[in-house]
């Protein structure tokens, strides 16, 4: 037999073993994991991706009650030959629309509480004033739960009723009715150009976009650029005060929220006078049924066209995030 012929027989026979191994009996290599005790990782993690469970894997010894929403399994445990044990320590969280972190706000949490301490250290928290945090701890777990609850399913069923067309006709109907205030604010900042762009957009969208319902005015090159009272108290010097969530609403602080009463009060004159004109005194609408109306259908309107979800951070320091970010972006708007 030549060289050759030696050297293709054993490639042959290689092959042959080869798959001999692959076709094996797999328990001798990957033992059973999944029975009454155990469960497999894999499985349950692709499955809670379509539920809406969160799923925790804990130790045999552990005795842990379930609590809503949270199922609890005992650890895979993987043993081979040689009876080692698999030491790995698995938890899968919910993969739902909403988010994983807003599910586990539930309240305040010491976890959350070490969170704020974690950004002092980095010094990314330190500066912001937040004598609050308890109560806006508290709020923030509100909102999170209201909006993951009630607020964001229900405006999904509105707008998949409402055609976004509409929705943004009303939108911007009540948002034209914020160049009062903006106009107010820019000639109390001595900002002329703003205060005309202001009085131009409201007059133009106002006319010929129909009461407001197009936004005419920025096709013509008038760009929104609203300003608030506490912006104009911020422009003198008034300082932000402490931070504060607002039920509802989010983050704020004592002088925006000096500042925002104002300017509804503003605006609200002003929208007062055209709807008393456009629905009551032609009675389109009974007065006292959109007084309490109005508030929710504008307020779904608006969630509606947000896409933003509580937990879309996904991180456990989502109130520090938040507060920071909010931080910054007014102290840019006070200096624009």
């Amino acid at each position: 037999m030549t060289k050759f012929n030696k050297n293709k027989i054993m490639i042959f026979s290689t092959v042959i073993a080869a798959c001999t191994i692959s076709y094996a009996d797999a328990d001798e290599f990957y033992p059973e994991t999944k029975n009454v005790n155990t469960v497999s990782y894999l499985d349950e993690s692709v499955k809670e991706a379509n539920d809406d469970i969160y799923i925790e894997f804990v130790n045999e010894k552990e005795d842990i009650p379930t609590q809503n929403n949270v199922e609890k399994f005992k650890l895979t445990n993987l043993k081979t030959k040689k009876k080692k044990i698999d030491k790995n320590r698995y938890i899968a969280f919910e993969q739902d629309n909403y988010g994983d972190l807003a599910n586990n706000i539930e309240g305040l949490d010491d976890e959350y509480i070490v969170s704020s301490k974690v950004l002092d250290l980095t010094g990314m928290g330190g500066t912001i004033n937040d004598p609050l945090e308890p109560f806006n701890r508290r709020m923030y777990a509100f909102n999170t739960q209201f909006d993951k609850k009630i607020a964001y399913p229900v405006s999904r069923i509105y707008g998949a009723i409402v055609p976004k067309p509409i929705r943004t006709g009303i939108s911007n109907f009540f948002g034209n009715f914020k160049e009062i205030p903006t106009f107010v604010n820019s000639m109390l900042q001595l900002k002329p150009g703003k205060a005309v762009n202001a009085l131009g957009r409201f007059v133009v969208n106002s006319t010929v976009g129909v009461l407001g319902v197009t936004d005419v005015a920025t096709k013509m090159g008038m760009k929104k650029d609203y300003e608030t009272m506490g912006e104009t108290l911020g422009h003198y010097g008034a300082r932000s005060g402490a931070y504060l969530i607002l039920p509802l609403v989010g983050p704020s602080n004592v002088r925006d929220a000096i500042g925002s009463g104002i300017d509804g009060a503003m605006e609200g004159a002003a929208r007062g006078y055209v709807e008393d004109k456009l629905f009551f005194d032609t009675g389109v609408f009974d007065k006292t049924v959109y007084g309490f109306t109005r508030p929710v259908v504008t307020g779904l309107n608006l969630r509606s066209l947000i896409n933003f979800k509580y937990g879309d951070l996904n991180s456990p320091f989502e109130y520090d995030l938040v507060k920071i970010l909010y931080q910054n972006y007014r102290k840019v708007q006070i200096k624009k």
